[in-house]
């Protein structure tokens, strides 16, 4: 198998860069070592990587601010893994930071950090059309980090007909009704413990639960489908508690055989592990094999866990007890530098 992996090329908000664009590197299944990486495409800042369900079309998103022309960008996927640039769409909001794409109604979402925005846009035959804008306002107890909205995640249920968002800034989840032509109707508003930071979100398959990690303070928000939007089922840590600062906790993902959940941790540079019962329950925290896990990802086996640590400029991996849920560090690296998405091909 081959992973693609976007990282940072520009640096911004203090953190280096020393990437050039989106890179592939092979994986080996049986032991978990890693190839030679190759760059597959000069681009800026792809921090935020979707590919779709065939295989054939990457897009990307290019997270920067104005100055510097924020776009969405798709690319043709040949069989030899290389990617040949399909369509390039202007963003008027800036540093697009997560990308979900659904082939059933053909949209891709992108999630506007800075701005707090939401772009929704149509995909013909991998062409980006014009994108129709999600506007958020609000703000939150966190002066320093929730001055105004910050749109963190975006994820498409209901056969692509309802797009839900995370917003950090305003400790909000926001569901709304997409119709045909791109006009959205915001459905249900879900608010979160005040402060938290909500990030990113794992949902199941039949998207009637999710689970929510939040940046802030760390925590792991269990949900459950209220209508087309969410309730709060529970709440508790996902890592310890920061005292004195505010957390980092970055990427969550779900094991494909629903049994657990796996949290990255940049403050602490682990991996924490949750089984699912009715609540998530604890397992383990593991050590990521590097500086700054900003994503990780569970291969479509479910036989390994792939973390991209940012500032040690490594990916690694740790083999997966699917019984258990259990994390082994295999002793394998790979030098990308400044790794911060990864897609499985």
């Amino acid at each position: 198998m081959e992973l693609l992996v976007g990282t940072y090329t520009a640096p911004f908000a203090g953190m280096t860069a020393n990437g050039e664009g989106i890179y592939g590197v092979s994986f080996d299944r049986d032991t978990g070592a890693f190839g030679a990486p190759r760059l597959l495409t000069r681009c800026v800042n792809p921090s935020c990587i979707a590919l779709t369900p065939d295989g054939a079309t990457l897009f990307a998103g290019r997270e920067v601010f104005a100055q510097d022309a924020p776009a969405l960008v798709s690319f043709r996927v040949g069989p030899d893994g290389a990617l040949t640039e399909l369509s390039r769409m202007p963003l008027e909001g800036e540093l697009p930071c997560h990308l979900a794409y659904d082939p059933e109604q053909g949209r891709l979402a992108s999630a506007q950090y800075w701005t707090g925005d939401v772009a929704v846009c149509t995909v013909r035959t991998g062409q980006i059309q014009p994108p129709a804008a999600l506007t958020r306002t609000g703000s939150g107890p966190n002066a320093a980090r929730q001055e105004g909205p910050h749109a963190h995640f975006v994820a498409f249920t209901d056969n692509g007909t309802v797009l839900h968002l995370v917003d950090l800034g305003t400790d909000r989840v926001v569901s709304h009704r997409l119709d045909a032509d791109q006009g959205a109707t915001e459905t249900a508003t879900l608010a979160v413990p005040a402060g938290s930071g909500p990030r990113h979100m794992a949902l199941s398959p039949d998207g009637r639960r999710a689970w929510l990690l939040c940046e802030l303070d760390e925590t792991l928000v269990s949900l459950r489908r209220d209508g087309l939007g969410w309730a709060v089922a529970d709440v508790q840590p996902g890592f310890a508690a920061p005292q004195g600062e505010d957390g980092a906790a970055a990427a969550i993902r779900l094991s494909p055989d629903g049994r657990h959940l796996y949290l990255s941790g940049r403050r602490q540079s682990q991996i924490a592990v949750f089984a699912l019962d009715d609540l998530p329950v604890p397992v383990e925290t593991v050590e990521s094999g590097g500086r700054t896990p900003r994503d990780i990802l569970v291969t479509a086996d479910g036989g390994w866990v792939i973390a991209a640590n940012q500032n040690s400029g490594t990916l690694t991996s740790l083999w997966r007890d699917a019984a258990t849920g259990r994390l082994t560090a295999s002793g394998h690296h790979c030098d990308i530098p400044s790794p911060v998405a990864l897609a499985e091909r």
